[in-house]
């Protein structure tokens, strides 16, 4: 995998000493659930967001489940503040099968892995859910509880839908002032006029 929202891989081996070896980039950075505490602004945090879903579109496009998303499994960089996603231990994809079973971490494992259902990228998006209410406890409310319902009929069937959901509450927010100074207006515009009929009428 090659993208710059997921830990890259360096090479791979064997040691007499150790066996069978994965080495990973080193990256400078801290978990997400540490990186919350430092209260980052909400700019930052939509940044993080973006680049979370940027990297999870990617994975669902190559047929891979993380399985276990969580801020733990989410590293923010130093420098830059930029999305790793780490952690593919018992990641699952079409072509390389290792685990079936229920894997994940409790809070963020989607209900159908735990009755032992067949998980597939709607798995992915429960926890989604989940770590869209930590990084937004108020905006996308909505969005995040769609995600994370029981039945994964009833959540985003994709990570494009959840990020089509997410710019069309950007685009709600961002044109509801106007729309409120519109509504304003034409409310005093009436009351003007009313208040013009009633004095012609008493007159």
């Amino acid at each position: 995998m090659k993208h710059p929202g997921i830990v890259h891989t360096l090479d791979y081996g064997v040691m007499p000493e150790i066996g069978e070896y994965i080495q990973m980039e080193y990256v400078d950075g801290r978990t997400m659930s540490e990186w919350l505490t430092e209260n980052p602004g909400r700019e930052a945090r939509k940044r993080v967001l973006m680049q979370l879903l940027d990297a999870m579109q990617y994975l669902h496009q190559k047929q891979i489940l993380h399985r276990d998303l969580k801020p733990g499994n989410i590293l923010i960089t130093h420098h830059g503040d930029n999305v790793r996603l780490i952690d593919f231990g018992i990641a699952d994809a079409d072509d390389y099968v290792v685990l079936k079973q229920a894997g994940g971490t409790k809070g963020y494992i989607a209900p159908e892995v735990l009755d032992g259902k067949e998980a597939d990228g709607r798995a992915d998006i429960y926890a989604l859910g989940k770590i869209l209410s930590l990084l937004f406890p108020r905006r996308y409310r909505m969005v995040a509880a769609i995600c994370s319902r029981s039945k994964r009929e009833e959540r985003y069937q994709n990570v494009e839908s959840v990020i089509r959901a997410i710019q069309r509450e950007d685009n709600i927010l961002r044109y509801l002032p106007w729309v409120v100074v519109l509504l304003a207006m034409a409310l005093g515009l009436g009351l003007m006029i009313y208040g013009q009929q009633r004095t012609q009428e008493q007159i």
